[in-house]
């Protein structure tokens, strides 16, 4: 009687194990990221309202390292502890993975690619895939805040 009863035990305990390994949902691009960017600067302007984004294709000063398509860093409509929360992604579809495809944020505030069609859930993290070929998220990177900076990298 307790030999099928261990085995029953043994067999949920592995399981949950097993089931419990999922990949993060965020992936990295293997590409460095590092960038600052000032709020009060002029390119900024956008990310002052929730659900406000900004593209980053070009290094302004040094050091700066954009990843492989460049960034797209959004102003979620829901804030965090702060009062405000900022997602960072590579603009570099995770399916094309080239840099000269980059992903573009539609009329319903996802990023979606031009190429493979895929669009991709960018407003509240993640990055998910919701419609198209894409079976992985975009590439995400982490943002803090310093002061009157957003600072993006994958450190």
């Amino acid at each position: 009687m307790r030999r099928p009863l261990l085995r029953f035990l043994l067999l949920i305990v592995a399981l949950i194990l097993f089931t419990s390994c999922s990949n993060p949902p965020y992936q990295d691009s293997g590409w460095p990221v590092y960038y600052e960017l000032d709020l009060t600067s002029a390119i900024a302007k956008p990310l002052l309202t929730p659900g406000g984004y900004v593209y980053i294709t070009e290094a302004e000063v040094e050091p700066t390292a954009l990843g492989l398509g460049g960034i797209l860093l959004i102003r979620s409509l829901v804030g965090d502890s702060q009062g405000e929360a900022y997602y960072a992604y590579d603009l570099a579809c995770p399916v094309e993975k080239e840099r000269g495809v980059r992903v573009v944020v539609n009329n319903k505030l996802e990023a979606e690619c031009p190429s493979c069609k895929s669009t991709f859930s960018i407003l509240y993290g993640g990055g998910g895939p919701t419609s198209g070929t894409a079976s992985v998220p975009l590439f995400a990177y982490r943002t803090y805040h310093t002061g009157n900076r957003i600072v993006v990298t994958n450190r």
